[in-house]
C-alpha cells in the first residue's frame, strides 16, 4: 500500500485532527512531519513544514494553509537542500505550509529507474509529486522549481493543472550548449558504461559515485545494491526515453519550445540569481522565457542571502489574502538568513 512511513506516519493534514496535529514535531518555530512515503513503488524522502503562527485555538478548525512545494534542481535532493533554506523560512514566517523533498535518484530517495509506460525522467517525477501530494493531503500548491526541476514544474503544471496555483521557476537551462552537455552527463555516458560495462561501470561514473556516498553507510550499502541490481535495460530505456524528452526543444528552454509554454496558465514568476553564468543557466534564457509566458523576471544577483527575489516569491505566493488566515506583509526572518 502506498503511504507514509517513520516518525510521522500518523499524519493526514491541519484538518485531518487536531490532536494529529498536534503530535508533529516542534522544530525551529514550525511543525514539521518528516520521514519517507512510498509513491508509485519508491521510498522518497520528504519534509513538510507547518507555520505556527497562525494555529492559535481560534483559527485550529478552520485553518487552511497556502502550500508550496520547492524541488531544486541537480541530484543533491531538496530535503536538506540550503539554497532553499531561506526561502523555505521566509514563506513559513508568512503563514505557508512547505513541501520539500527528494525525488528518485536524489538526495536520500532511492534508487529506481522502474519509469511508468513509456514517461521520461521529468514526467516520471511529475507523477511522483502526484501521488505524494495524494499520500499528503495536499489539495493544491504552488511550485517552485530550479533547472531541471523547473521542467518537471512545467510538465506537472501540463499534466495536473488543476493542483497548481501558481508557478516560480529560478535558472532553467536552454540552447544548444545546455542540451550537449547535460545529454552527456546524464545520459550519453551512462548508457555508454552500462552498454559496455553492464551496471558496475555506471557506478565508476563520478556522477553516480557522488549519489552512492551520501547518507550513513547503511544507506550507502542499499543504494549500491539498488544501483547494481538495476536491469541494464530497464536503465538504457528510461535514460533513452529521458534524453529523447529534453530534445523535444532547445529554446527558450530545454524541452518546452514557446507552443508547448503557452498551454501554461497558472500565474508565474521567474527568477534568476547566478553571478557567474555558465553557458547553459543563463539570464538570456531566462528572459526567452518570461516573454514566452508572458511572466515577471526577478533578476537578483548581488542582494545578500537572495533577500530580494526571496522577499518578490513570498509575496507573489501569498499575493492573495484570501487564502490565508491572517496576513501582515511580508516578513524576513533572522533564521532565514
Amino acid at each position: 500500500m502506498e503511504g507514509l512511513e517513520g516518525g510521522n506516519s500518523s499524519f493526514r493534514a491541519p484538518w485531518g485532527g487536531w490532536d494529529k496535529w498536534m503530535r508533529y514535531k516542534k522544530y525551529k518555530g514550525c511543525f514539521q512531519d518528516r520521514g519517507y512515503a512510498t509513491v508509485n513503488g519508491v521510498r522518497l524522502r520528504y519534509r513538510l513544514s507547518n507555520p505556527l503562527r497562525h494555529i492559535t485555538s481560534d483559527t485550529k478548525y478552520k485553518y487552511r494553509p497556502i502550500h508550496a512545494v520547492i524541488t531544486p534542481g541537480g541530484r543533491s535532493g531538496g530535503v536538506e537542500n540550503d539554497a532553499f533554506r531561506m526561502l523555505r523560512n521566509a514563506l513559513l514566517a508568512n503563514g505557508v505550509s512547505v513541501l520539500t523533498w527528494d525525488r528518485r535518484n536524489c538526495g536520500l530517495s532511492e534508487l529506481s529507474f522502474k519509469y511508468e509506460d513509456s514517461l521520461g525522467r521529468a514526467e516520471q517525477d511529475a507523477s511522483d509529486l502526484h501521488e505524494l501530494l495524494r499520500v499528503l493531503r495536499i489539495p493544491s500548491a504552488t511550485l517552485i522549481g530550479q533547472s531541471a526541476a523547473g521542467r518537471m514544474t512545467l510538465t506537472f503544471a501540463l499534466a495536473y493543472p488543476q493542483l497548481v496555483n501558481k508557478i516560480v521557476l529560478k535558472n532553467l537551462t536552454g540552447g544548444p550548449l545546455a542540451l550537449k552537455k547535460l545529454s552527456k552527463t546524464y545520459f550519453k555516458d551512462p548508457i555508454k558504461a552500462a552498454e559496455k560495462e553492464g551496471m558496475e561501470g555506471v557506478g565508476k561514473i563520478e556522477f553516480y559515485q557522488k549519489l552512492l556516498r551520501r547518507g550513513t553507510k547503511e544507506f550507502r550499502e542499499k543504494r549500491r545494491k539498488q544501483l547494481l541490481n538495476t536491469d541494464v535495460k530497464i536503465f538504457v530505456d528510461s535514460l533513452t526515453r529521458s534524453e529523447i524528452f529534453l530534445q523535444r526543444a532547445i529554446d527558450p528552454i530545454l524541452a518546452f519550445d514557446s507552443s508547448r509554454l503557452s498551454k501554461i496558465t497558472q500565474p508565474s514568476l521567474l527568477v534568476y540569481d547566478r553571478k557567474k553564468t555558465d553557458g547553459m543557466h543563463t539570464e538570456g534564457v531566462m528572459e526567452a522565457l518570461r516573454k514566452a509566458l508572458q511572466s515577471e523576471l526577478i533578476v537578483d544577483k548581488n542582494s545578500p542571502h537572495g533577500s530580494v527575489w526571496i522577499a518578490k516569491v513570498v509575496d507573489f505566493v501569498t499575493r492573495d489574502p484570501t487564502r490565508v488566515a491572517t496576513r501582515v506583509g511580508i516578513h524576513l526572518p533572522q533564521s532565514a538568513l
